[in-house]
């Protein structure tokens, strides 16, 4: 298939405005010589409106790419979640309820126009809180810090918008804090999580984007110090809100 031309679309647009323009003033013009001379039988009117036409076509087809390869990015987010839920457990019915949140700033460089890549801190602090039917309550606090390396991968929607998806590596080092109405055990313990998370990107102006998202995917492994215990855990949330804001660095062209 032959690659569509702005200048056919010029050719085209001049020609149908010149067939008016013939019309109008009741001159007749040889349909084999029409086509070769469209642009020197368009009114100026016509020409000027033409190339408006032209440039606005282009502009809403080609928009212009926000980002390259070495531009860098700075910025942070935060994600809140909360869950609540209650189950039966033979005769005994635990209700549960946890929140948590999580700050991580970043900062990374932008390897095309689609691909970004970088390193970010991180404090995250979760509670959790289980009620029994018999006159016992467990809680479990979490606290950590972490370092984390990330890859981010851009889909434009429009010039301004745009989706990605921020996939993270991170280790965090913690504590880890269990009570009930008898005691409180406090461990040390480290994780290894990888989470992907979608979000949403709205970019203003050629400086600054604001981020937000719903739900993430998340697997950790943790190791409790004290006893070399392990775990792993897979997790799924829909109904974890994520919010950011990013400062771009532009390259000199």
């Amino acid at each position: 298939m032959t690659p569509f031309n702005s200048s056919d679309l010029f050719i085209m647009y001049c020609s149908v405005e010149s067939d008016k323009f013939s019309k109008g003033t009741g001159s007749k013009s040889n349909p084999a010589l029409q086509t070769s001379k469209n642009l020197q039988m368009c009114p100026r009117g016509y020409q000027l409106k033409s190339v408006l036409l032209v440039a606005i076509i282009l502009i809403s087809v080609t928009a212009k790419a926000q980002f390259k390869k070495g531009d860098k990015l700075i910025g942070g987010y935060f994600a809140i979640t909360t869950q609540r839920s209650s189950d039966q457990n033979g005769i005994d019915i635990q209700t549960m309820k946890s929140n948590s949140f999580s700050l991580r700033p970043f900062m990374g460089v932008f390897l095309n126009e689609k691909w970004a890549i970088g390193g970010s801190l991180g404090y995250s602090v979760s509670y959790q809180k289980n009620w029994f039917s018999t006159p016992d309550i467990q809680t479990y606090k979490n606290r950590s810090f972490s370092l984390g390396i990330f890859s981010r991968r851009y889909f434009s929607i429009s010039e301004k918008f745009f989706f990605m998806v921020h996939g993270e590596g991170s280790f965090a080092r913690g504590s880890f804090i269990t009570s009930n109405v008898f005691l409180e055990h406090t461990s040390q313990k480290y994780d290894l999580g990888i989470n992907i998370r979608p979000m949403f990107v709205f970019v203003p102006s050629p400086r600054w984007g604001f981020e937000g998202g719903l739900g993430s995917l998340s697997f950790t492994h943790s190791r409790f110090l004290s006893t070399g215990k392990k775990s792993n855990f897979f997790d799924m949330s829909y109904g974890g809100l994520s919010l950011g804001v990013t400062y771009y660095i532009h390259r000199p062209e």
